[in-house]
């Protein structure tokens, strides 16, 4: 029986935990996961926004946004163009502790971005969004977690 490996447990955390839709991207040759996820709202007044791309749409957001898990030797990764970045240790991977407080810290991030999208559409005063991490909130979660269980990186 194969083991089960730390994408399998953030899928099942984030499908119990998070209503938001999400797929993984695994990229093999550069030893990364990318978890990304959709923040969708109404734009009931028509408001126009400028998208990544700079294309004008009045329609219903889609806001799309992502973390990466990555091989701190092997993986070649620009962090900027992640919401968080997080290196999983060789062999062992990374543990259940971690993903549980990911997965909660994530839940909190995507309600609070969602209202923060809300307040967006309806505030001219602000020119751009963007999901807030809170990093130094997840790295005091975490500071103290025992970790005991652990699941490695996925097999292919």
């Amino acid at each position: 029986m194969a083991k089960i490996n730390f994408v399998e447990v953030l899928e099942t955390l984030f499908e119990q935990e998070i209503p938001n839709d999400f797929e993984f991207i695994w990229d093999k040759k550069n030893f990364t996961i990318t978890l990304c996820f959709i923040i969708d709202v109404h734009n009931p007044n028509h408001v126009e926004l400028i998208d990544v791309d700079g294309e004008e749409n009045t329609d219903n957001i889609a806001y799309e946004d992502a973390v990466l898990f990555y091989h701190p030797t092997k993986s070649q990764i620009d962090q900027t163009e992640y919401l968080a970045t997080f290196p999983y240790q060789d062999k062992k991977g990374l543990s259940k502790e971690f993903l549980i407080a990911l997965i909660a810290h994530l839940k909190f991030v995507l309600l609070e971005g969602e209202s923060d999208l809300m307040d967006f559409l309806t505030d001219d005063t602000q020119e751009i969004f963007e999901l807030d991490f809170k990093q130094v909130d997840f790295e005091q979660k975490i500071e103290n977690i025992e970790e005991t269980e652990f699941f490695a990186y996925p097999k292919y």
